[in-house]
């Protein structure tokens, strides 16, 4: 069974006037050679939370996460992570090279959107 568009959407992206937002998941779908992807949220913050230099504030941070409060828990690393380490840290963890255009990828391109926009959900 297909998925039916509303017309007025179809309309919105024909005429570019459309926003198409893509989530985590779409960044997790991809992989390089060696099997490497993106991290998920969660996966992120606890990579990050690792550059903490309290014991007290990765606990903190560990506990915010298990009860999915992402949001205060990236506010503390922000925080309390010298900004050196936490740009490198994001640079070395999204600094993949993808072994090929992924089918997602081409599909998005095929869209043709006015304005792509890239997220995190945070669930």
């Amino acid at each position: 069974m297909g998925s039916v568009w509303p017309e007025a959407l179809v309309r919105e992206f024909a005429e570019r006037r459309a926003v198409l937002f893509l989530g985590a998941g779409f960044s997790i779908a991809t992989a390089t050679a060696d099997g490497k992807s993106f991290p998920s949220w969660t996966q992120l913050l606890l990579s990050l939370a690792q550059k903490l230099p309290k014991a007290v504030e990765r606990t903190a941070v560990q506990k915010l996460i298990k009860f999915q409060n992402y949001l205060d828990a990236a506010q503390i690393i922000w925080d309390q992570v010298p900004a050196a380490d936490l740009r490198q840290k994001i640079i070395d963890t999204f600094s993949l090279k993808l072994s090929s255009p992924q089918d997602l990828y081409r599909c998005i391109i095929d869209v043709d959107p006015h304005t792509l926009t890239i997220g995190l959900r945070l669930s």
